[in-house]
């Protein structure tokens, strides 16, 4: 998400860019080339120039240019209270450049102290940011997501209801969705009778590569949306691998998180909902937590790294837990 013209409206970034100094620019690409060598993903190389070129550029104007090693931490304050009142920075966006800008001290600090012997990482100890959720979570219900995907289905929007129950269906990231191929679905990949598992994909980790794992698919919900898709992409007369696709210039590409996104956005105003990728994971998980599934499970099949992560996507009320619970085991209190 660069910002082309925050500074100077008559000025794009590119333009201002050409006037930081010469010792800060080379830092930043030096800084960069060090978190490509350690194996930092393309997209977290993107982000941390986006975040340099909008303080380098802040620094040119509102600073004075000085070299990054010479900036003092009064300055540091003056910048996040720039972005803070003048920007509207949330506290989330805050926090990304305050991470940063403390990587890259700490780069100077650790592989460049023959050159800056005296130099300390200043922006570790100013005061932390505070990270505040700025976007109110969207709780759907089984039925409401069995309404979307229906109402969808009746728009003969076939491969919008496919994604929706895919998510719903494996509590998948939109970028993991991006690599589903048409093969990954057929009964050679059927485990346990009840759900697919994908070959291993690409999902969020350190790396180039990334953490690379395979995606649980339960069939019973996704199967019938699938088969519509795929339907209709034969009478489309759609060859592309790829599950889910985008028409350029007369040929079908692999659709992209763009294209997820603008489907998102859609599905959001038909509906009249704050519809997004990352809620299906919390209705995924939350549904295999109200259906009895242990949480070792719901880890396992998730790949995540701990089982803590479940309470964290759990949207289930605690309340209508417990009551579940009592009710179960017909448990009474005892004075």
């Amino acid at each position: 998400m660069p910002r082309t013209t925050v500074y100077n409206k008559n000025q794009t970034l590119t333009e201002d860019l050409k006037h930081v100094n010469r010792v800060n620019s080379r830092l930043e690409k030096d800084y960069l080339n060090y978190c490509a060598s350690n194996d930092r993903s393309p997209s977290t190389i993107r982000q941390y120039k986006n975040v340099l070129d909008i303080f380098f550029v802040w620094n040119l104007k509102e600073n004075g240019n000085p070299d990054f090693v010479n900036i003092k931490k009064r300055e540091f304050i003056n910048f996040f209270a720039y972005g803070r009142n003048e920007m509207g920075w949330s506290s989330n966006r805050l926090a990304v450049f305050r991470a940063v800008l403390s990587s890259l001290s700490n780069y100077v600090e650790r592989i460049l102290d023959d050159e800056f012997p005296t130099f300390r990482n200043v922006v570790k100890v100013l005061e932390p940011i505070r990270v505040e959720p700025i976007r109110e979570k969207t709780v759907l219900t089984p039925e409401e997501i069995e309404e979307i995907i229906k109402m969808l289905v009746e728009d003969e929007l076939y491969q919008e209801a496919c994604w929706v129950a895919l998510l719903y269906s494996s509590g998948m990231r939109k970028a993991e969705a991006t690599q589903m191929k048409v093969d990954f679905f057929n009964s050679s990949n059927v485990v346990f009778d009840v759900m697919y598992k994908t070959p291993k994909i690409r999902t969020k980790g350190h790396g180039v590569n990334g953490k690379r794992v395979p995606r649980y698919v339960f069939a019973y919900t996704f199967d019938p949306y699938l088969k519509l898709w795929l339907n209709e992409r034969e009478k489309l007369g759609i060859n592309n691998d790829y599950l889910f696709v985008v028409k350029k210039n007369g040929e079908y590409q692999p659709a992209t998180i763009v294209t997820f996104n603008s489907w998102a956005r859609r599905i959001g105003e038909m509906f009249e909902v704050d519809f997004y990728a990352h809620s299906m994971r919390h209705a995924w998980t939350t549904k295999l937590k109200r259906g009895g599934f242990p949480d070792a499970v719901i880890q396992k099949l998730q790949n995540w790294a701990n089982v803590d992560m479940v309470a964290i996507y759990d949207d289930g009320d605690g309340e209508e837990e417990l009551a579940d619970f009592f009710a179960s085991k017909n448990k009474k209190g005892e004075k």
